[in-house]
């Protein structure tokens, strides 16, 4: 799944300089850092549908509406994918549920 063949409202949210942030940490040699990808659910607010918001600790973030999927976990993980597609990131993600959301790694 990826998020072009979707055709999602994203919207993508850069640092306070208007910059997209770059990967810190040591590499994999496929040019990603250390990452860890947080997701958690956004819930519907009067003007808003349901959300996931992914983010890491670099202050990169993408939220989108809550994708029509067959599980709560798959929702994560394509939120999840986006983050990377937005960021350039490549590689394959894993992750499993936390208290708040779902954290994935790079695992290859």
């Amino acid at each position: 799944m990826q998020c072009t063949r979707i055709k999602l409202p994203v919207s993508l949210r850069n640092d306070a300089r208007g910059e997209a942030r770059g990967l810190t940490g040591h590499t994999n040699g496929k040019g990603n850092g250390m990452k860890a990808i947080l997701t958690k659910y956004l819930p519907q607010t009067q003007t808003k549908g349901s959300r996931i918001k992914a983010y890491d600790l670099d202050g990169n973030a993408v939220t989108a509406p809550y994708p029509d999927v067959e599980n709560d976990r798959t929702a994560h993980e394509f939120i999840a994918q986006c983050l990377c597609e937005k960021m350039g990131w490549k590689g394959i993600i894993g992750g499993g549920a936390i208290k708040n959301g779902y954290a994935f790694v790079f695992v290859e």
